[in-house]
């Protein structure tokens, strides 16, 4: 089975033996490449020189992680709603459903309404802040919207002075 790349709109579902380019303007304008493969869980950033290409930075993620990164990327440069992240934390996806999003939606008013929302949602805060170190050599920045959601920041541009040549 071969890997396809393809650059995916928000709203469209991820297969698994994809590999997914983040397009982001700050990263195409400056020469590199935000790649998720995700049947690999891995995220790296890709870049070229005169030699040919270059690999920056490069991650995997555990399944409970990979089920939050991924929709983090495609909200940016929005921000991803909570019931969206518990959806898919909740039915350990990559790829949630509108029926998830509502179930999850409605768990989180439920939760709200007992006064236990805080409690409900610490397992998918203990897996974001695990996420939020990995990401950062990739100069992304994970931050927390007080009752609205998450969103990834970029930081810095990417530099060829960390770059490492595979096979080289």
């Amino acid at each position: 089975m071969s890997e396809k790349t393809e650059k995916l709109p928000i709203p469209q579902l991820v297969r698994q033996d994809h590999v997914v380019e983040f397009a982001w303007p700050e990263i195409a304008q400056a020469g590199y490449s935000l790649v998720y493969h995700v049947r690999l869980r891995m995220l790296q950033v890709l870049g070229h020189d005169a030699q040919g290409p270059l690999l920056l930075h490069q991650q995997q993620f555990n399944p409970a992680e990979s089920h939050l990164l991924l929709p983090l990327l495609r909200a940016y440069p929005a921000y991803c709603p909570f019931n969206v992240l518990v959806a898919h934390f909740q039915y350990e996806t990559i790829s949630a459903t509108a029926t998830q999003i509502a179930r999850s939606e409605q768990f989180l008013q439920e939760a709200r309404e007992q006064g236990t929302a805080e409690q409900a949602i610490r397992p998918l805060r203990n897996v974001l802040s695990r996420v939020r170190v990995r990401v950062q050599p990739f100069g992304l920045h994970v931050v927390a919207l007080l009752e609205a959601g998450y969103v990834i920041l970029l930081r810095a541009p990417f530099t060829q002075s960390t770059a490492s040549r595979e096979g080289r």
